[in-house]
């Protein structure tokens, strides 16, 4: 399956797909201001769910930096090829591609809501290593 092309932008970060210097395919995102906060919580919840083995790319790099202008952050994550369940689902595949796609995602469900929730919110606030 291809990668997907670069998602509309204008949401909460500006997104790149490049590679890192070994040429492995990544995903670079970019916040600032007052959208910092999302790209922050989108990390922890990477860093709390790629361990369980749930389907999420794996977060390779945060920083945060602060400017003249303010706060900026960044993440580096895995890119993988595929398309999200909505797009999946959408182009018709079928009833047994579509029985075997509802199937992974309820095994990722599955995964997820077997293991106790830590004390601290992985989408807290504080810092947050993975």
């Amino acid at each position: 399956m291809p990668f997907q092309e670069p998602p509309q932008q204008g949401r909460t970060s500006r997104v790149a797909f490049t590679r890192d210097l070994s040429g492995r395919p990544v995903v670079l995102k970019r916040s600032v201001g007052a959208q910092l906060a999302a790209l922050r919580r989108e990390h922890r919840a990477l860093c709390a769910l790629h361990p369980l083995g749930i389907p999420v790319p794996e977060p390779l790099l945060y920083v945060e930096h602060r400017t003249s202008f303010g706060m900026k952050a960044w993440l580096v994550t895995q890119r993988w090829c595929g398309m999200t369940l909505q797009a999946a689902l959408g182009a018709d595949p079928g009833p047994a591609r579509r029985a075997a796609i509802l199937r992974d995602f309820g095994a990722a469900l599955a995964r997820l809501h077997a293991r106790p929730p830590h004390r601290t919110s992985a989408v807290g606030r504080g810092p947050v290593t993975c």
